[in-house]
């Protein structure tokens, strides 16, 4: 990654930070809420982790941090939605785009995407896997890159290729 990609992504990385610290709770009041709420007890109740509208992936991933608080699985989804956009630039550079960084501002700055980063949807693991099986396939990993893409209908049934 060059040094202007780098400060790129260290800028929106503050901002996300600072943002997750200074807010009191999730930016979604409804799905992202029960999301979490299924992470969360599915230690105490197993049958959670297979639960289809849970997203048994998205569950087994995050429910580590659902034992924090909406706070761990905001924390999650950001966590998410950076490696996410660090792939972009990759891919970009991949790519041999002029301005690679720019793929990564412009993937975290979306609306979109701000505001799910900031709740308990399942959106932003959605987009790290399918960016990460992009990624493979550009690297023609073909077989890693089919077999991440076949768990997305268990982090996203009705995400959007």
């Amino acid at each position: 990654m060059n040094a202007r990609s780098a400060l790129a992504f260290t800028l929106c990385t503050l901002l996300y930070l600072i943002i997750f610290f200074l807010s009191d709770g999730s930016s979604d009041a409804g799905d992202g809420i029960r999301h979490y709420e299924i992470a969360r007890y599915s230690w105490q109740h197993p049958e959670l982790f297979l639960h289809h509208w849970g997203k048994p992936v998205f569950t087994l991933l995050s429910s580590p941090f659902a034992q924090f608080g909406i706070g761990g699985s905001i924390l999650f989804n950001i966590i998410c939605s950076l490696t996410t956009a660090l792939l972009t630039i990759r891919i970009s550079e991949h790519l041999k785009l002029d301005a690679p960084w720019l793929s990564g501002v412009l993937f975290l700055l979306s609306p979109v995407v701000f505001s799910a980063s900031f709740s308990g949807l399942t959106e932003p693991l959605f987009a790290l896997f399918l960016t990460l099986s992009v990624l493979l396939f550009l690297k023609e990993k073909h077989i890693a890159g089919a077999l991440l893409l076949s768990f997305l209908p268990f982090v996203r049934t009705e995400g959007f290729v």
